[in-house]
């Protein structure tokens, strides 16, 4: 019985875990699909607000242009005011050019019409007399002539002339006039000023303080010393400049700055007795004629002859290595002839014809066994002998006295 018990208690188990196994898989499914229609319904949803968000950017740019369109048109039509304003005004200046010519015309014509109404009343005889009047002097020129030449009033000093206007003063103050002690002031007298605006012609503009001064020469006693004063701060600058750079000079380089001018030829002759150009262009091309001239060969020769560029042609030239390519294969123990197959297959430098040596073979292995010594002459078997220095000499010592003794 307990078996049994235990068979239907483990069923029953199984059956349980397929029931709870089956309804996670539903419940997942079910998540899963919810989970896939929202993904669906969001991006349905996307596409909706990106088709509304490009018809509200085509609305936004169709209504800026329109935006556009009518600021331009203001900016015509406030133009067009604008012109027409100016136009108006210009027909109205014009306008009242015109009155105001027309009133100077009627008023020219009116005191014409006076004047001829006025004519046609005198007579012309009256009209000749009143034209042909003059003012005569009172003196007659017999009266003048017999004036005397004490009552003639001359000049104690000879003035020069000036041309001046009439309202003018004198420029010039007379030496009787002047001061004898003061013979120089720092202030011009009101009698020196110039009136220049009655001969220069009106200006337009405002004249200014400084301009006004410089004309009336108020400025020049502070303008005289202010320039003094720096031409003479600026001299004494450049003196101690230069002499701090006088001393550093060396004695070479103060002789260098001492141009020395060496009359030249051109400068003894006078312009007359120049050389001309052609005599100068004779005598160069003689001494081009005189000038000895190498003629030998070109500085460019080819050292190569015509380079073969086929492969095939190349293996057919002659191969040339260097001697260590050769050595390298005559210790293999190959025959010449190998050795030569060989330095043909590896060569790199390719020759038509190969160049001879310069000396002959076995020009420099020299046997001097047989060749005996050349035979010395002065021979001194004993060798050189040197002679022996000679002893200094020094002076004897004076014998001592016995006289202490």
């Amino acid at each position: 019985m307990s078996c049994t018990n235990r068979k239907d208690a483990v069923g029953i188990l199984d059956r349980m875990r397929q029931n709870l196994i089956n309804e996670i898989n539903k419940s997942v499914s079910s998540i899963l699909n919810s989970d896939v229609d929202l993904l669906t319904d969001l991006k349905q949803h996307c596409l909706e607000l990106e088709n509304e968000n490009r018809q509200l950017n085509d609305e936004i740019s169709h209504l800026q242009e329109i935006n556009r369109g009518q600021e331009i048109e203001i900016y015509g039509l406030s133009m067009f005011f604008f012109i027409d304003g100016v136009n108006s005004l210009g027909h109205q200046l014009n306008s009242m050019n015109g009155q105001k010519k027309t009133s100077l015309d009627h008023k020219k014509s009116a005191i014409m019409s006076a004047i001829q109404q006025k004519l046609e009343i005198l007579p012309s005889e009256k009209i000749s007399e009143i034209l042909r009047k003059r003012p005569q002097p009172d003196t007659s020129f017999s009266e003048i002539s017999n004036v005397t030449s004490t009552e003639l009033h001359k000049p104690q000093i000879k003035r020069t002339c000036i041309v001046a206007p009439s309202n003018s003063q004198d420029l010039f103050l007379e030496a009787s006039q002047s001061d004898s002690e003061k013979t120089m002031t720092n202030h011009l007298s009101e009698r020196n000023v110039f009136q220049m605006n009655s001969l220069s012609p009106p200006s337009k503009r405002e004249i200014t303080e400084p301009v006004k001064k410089f004309v009336n020469h108020e400025d020049l006693v502070d303008y005289e010393t202010s320039i003094i004063i720096s031409l003479l701060s600026e001299s004494t600058n450049n003196d101690e400049t230069s002499r701090k750079k006088y001393r550093h000079l060396q004695k070479h380089r103060r002789l260098i700055q001492k141009k020395l001018k060496m009359p030249t030829v051109n400068a003894l002759l006078s312009e007359t007795e120049r050389p001309n150009k052609e005599t100068q262009k004779l005598e160069d091309n003689k001494n081009r004629e005189r000038a000895i001239t190498l003629t030998g060969k070109s500085s460019w020769a080819p050292s190569v002859g015509q380079v073969e560029r086929s492969k095939e042609g190349r293996r057919k030239m002659i191969g040339i290595t260097c001697n260590e390519c050769y050595e390298f294969y005559k210790d293999e123990d190959l025959t010449e002839e190998e050795i030569q197959k060989k330095v043909q297959q590896c060569s790199k430098h390719r020759v038509h014809h190969k160049a001879p040596p310069s000396t002959p073979d076995g020009f420099w292995d020299l046997d001097l066994s047989a060749i005996e010594p050349p035979a010395m002459s002065n021979y001194n078997p004993d060798g050189n002998r040197f002679r022996r220095r000679r002893p200094l000499e020094f002076p004897k010592q004076p014998a001592k006295s016995n006289q202490n003794i």
